[in-house]
């Protein structure tokens, strides 16, 4: 009861998620997430972001999610931040599978991968996968040459059929 509604919104991930509305219908927005929206960007709310290494995760779900959203340069950089003083390395399993369940299930589950290889964190979280971007493969057989792209293509195509949780894994 001591919070305001906006000291609230001021403590969420993303300007996204940090609109309300009153009892009049009005739009609360102190974070500017309605003209995030409009521009198609994933932006932190405030450097509290740091607070929870699972907003890294849940950045890269929203890209899966959201295929015509970016995530704002310096978001990524805060996500690369936490990355390098270990905040990914905190992570329970469980949360991770979590994040990582529902990004699978988006349209674009490679942009959730690529969102967080580009910060840092799927070395960490999925080393495995991380060290298949670079591995090249005959081209006769996969034009597309790098083993990360083919896994990441191999996951869309899965997505675009529809497949269950356990095939897109």
């Amino acid at each position: 009861p001591e919070v305001t509604l906006e000291q609230d919104l001021a403590r969420r991930d993303l300007t996204i998620n940090a609109i309300a509305r009153d009892d009049a219908g009005g739009i609360i927005d102190p974070c500017h997430g309605v003209r995030d929206i409009q521009a198609g960007i994933l932006r932190h709310v405030s450097q509290a972001f740091v607070e929870d290494p699972v907003r890294i995760l849940r950045v890269a779900r929203f890209a899966a999610r959201f295929e015509q959203f970016s995530i704002a340069p310096e978001t990524l950089e805060l996500m690369r931040e936490m990355v390098r003083n270990g905040e990914v390395d905190a992570l329970v399993p469980e949360r991770v599978w979590q994040e990582l369940a529902k990004g699978l299930m988006e349209r674009r589950p490679s942009r959730m991968f690529h969102a967080l290889r580009e910060c840092g964190a799927l070395a960490r979280i999925l080393p495995e996968l991380d060290r298949l971007f670079g591995v090249p493969q005959p081209v006769q057989y996969h034009p597309e040459v790098d083993t990360g792209i083919h896994v990441m293509m191999v996951i869309g195509c899965a997505a675009a059929r529809d497949c269950s949780l356990e095939v897109r894994f």
